[in-house]
């Protein structure tokens, strides 16, 4: 039989029919990046109910790499928020996304991805939620492009920002130390805090009594608010010295005379801490985030420091500062005698 074509027409024919499929197959190729582009930003704004911002492309990035459209230099970002803009020809679309407070310390490590943008600007979008609140008023969020081959930084743009929730770490400078001989225990707290002694409350049905009541509170109150003290220091009795386990189990459910509620209900151990006398055992009430209890418990005491986080101070004090003023004190305790 006669052959209609060569060899090489057929190689041309064969040629021709490929580059049409491979066209065929970019474009959709391109239209799934644009689906996925789109739906990765709608689904980002529904879970994190963030708005995230959908500007237009441009045609060219100022500096070819990179433009972050939010935040911009010297905006205020909370505990979680948005980042967004567009990218041009990182590897993978893959953008390395850093943020640190101004003493460089670490509050989140993450990417963002641009899709394609190898021949052209790329939008990505991405929600932050900082792993620990900043120490310092400022910060940075690095956008960073890493070498595939050695991992060597290639190319980075920096944001400069201001932290919303910024708390400044616990000085404990000028602190006074609370010392009872009675009882056998010190710790330091703020020392222009007002101090409150011999606070008593008759105790619990199961027989267990607050024998000591010590508190403090900061030196501004707000405006209505009467109840005093703001932080604790209470010794109870434990009669057959219980372990903490053991003491809840005896005085759940059981009302506190004269305090009106049942603290022990439910309690949940939500951290330790390390005090100068071994680790106090935190709680909190489940469902009721109005007291915060740290423990610890010596012969047939149990020593017990609370703060109830229902005190609205925050026209005057972050929650945040006052946790903090209640862990550093914590960490003070120390037993200086058996009681």
């Amino acid at each position: 039989m006669r052959q209609i074509f060569s060899k090489k027409q057929i190689y041309f024919f064969t040629a021709i029919v490929f580059l049409i499929a491979a066209g065929a197959g970019l474009l959709v190729y391109k239209q799934y990046l644009n689906y996925y582009e789109e739906k990765t930003a709608n689904d980002l704004e529904v879970a994190t109910n963030l708005p995230v911002q959908k500007p237009s492309a441009p045609t060219v990035l100022a500096d070819g790499r990179l433009q972050v459209n939010v935040p911009k230099d010297g905006d205020t970002v909370g505990q979680t928020f948005t980042i967004s803009g567009f990218a041009q020809g990182w590897f993978e679309g893959n953008i390395s996304i850093k943020v640190f407070d101004a003493s460089n310390t670490p509050l989140y490590t993450g990417n963002a991805i641009a899709g394609d943008n190898y021949t052209h600007p790329a939008p990505f979008s991405s929600a932050i939620t900082l792993s620990a609140t900043s120490t310092t008023p400022t910060g940075r969020i690095e956008f960073n492009d890493y070498s595939a081959k050695d991992g060597s930084l290639v190319y980075q743009k920096v944001v400069y920002v201001k932290f919303a929730n910024y708390e400044a770490s616990i000085d404990t400078t000028g602190w006074k130390i609370y010392k009872n001989d009675q009882y056998g225990f010190e710790l330091q707290y703020p020392g222009d805090w007002i101090t409150y002694d011999n606070i008593y409350y008759k105790g619990f049905q199961s027989g267990n009594y607050y024998i000591l009541q010590w508190g403090i509170e900061p030196p501004a109150r707000p405006a209505g608010y009467n109840r005093q003290p703001l932080l604790t220091m209470s010794v109870i009795t434990n009669p057959g010295n219980l372990s903490l386990p053991d003491f809840f189990k005896k005085i759940k459910n059981q009302p506190c005379e004269e305090c009106g509620y049942y603290p022990y209900a439910d309690i949940q151990k939500l951290e330790t801490v390390q005090t100068l006398s071994g680790v106090a055992d935190i709680f909190n009430v489940p469902g009721v985030e109005t007291v915060k209890y740290a423990y610890l418990s010596k012969g047939e005491f149990i020593f017990e420091l609370s703060m109830p986080a229902d005190a609205d101070y925050s026209s005057i004090y972050k929650k945040e500062y006052l946790l903090k003023i209640f862990n550093k004190m914590l960490t003070t305790f120390k037993f200086i005698h058996t009681p």
